[in-house]
């Protein structure tokens, strides 16, 4: 099931992982301010092949690319996700990644779009930031605990 929570509850998340302790939490809700505030070397930009295709309506994708982008050998987890659509409405939501497909359906009911667009999603898994930037790359902090 999907649980809607606050866009602070969602901040807070992110300060929290971060370790982010002088920075007004409401500005982590842009990706481009989260990953400014962290050393270069604590996380990954990956290129997302054929993204100008999508951007411009050459090429349609979905939900399943999405999953592939985001969430690829991930099982059985929770998730917490913050899209353009929900901050609209001060909304991030959590569910676990097995509801995905369900959590999908009633995001785009309850949006009245289709779930994957050409923009922002900052998504936490365990401990991880990642993002799907509307610029075309995923951007990913490192987890310290499993390369130390």
């Amino acid at each position: 099931m999907v649980k809607v929570l606050s866009i602070q509850n969602f901040t807070d998340s992110v300060s929290s992982l971060l370790h982010l302790k002088d920075i007004d939490k409401r500005a982590l809700v842009n990706p481009d301010v989260i990953f400014s505030t962290i050393p270069e070397n604590d996380f990954i930009i990956t290129q997302i092949p054929d993204w100008e295709s999508f951007e411009f309506g050459i090429d349609s994708w979905d939900e399943n690319n999405f999953f592939d982008l985001m969430f690829q050998n991930i099982k059985d987890t929770q998730i917490l996700l913050l899209t353009d659509e929900g901050l609209k409405r001060q909304m991030s939501f959590a569910f676990n990644i097995n509801h995905f497909n369900e959590f999908v359906r009633w995001y785009e009911g309850e949006f009245d779009c289709a779930f994957m667009q050409p923009s922002d999603y900052i998504v936490i898994i365990n401990d991880c930031v990642k993002v799907l930037h509307h610029g075309g790359v995923i951007i990913e902090t490192l987890n310290k605990k499993a390369t130390s």
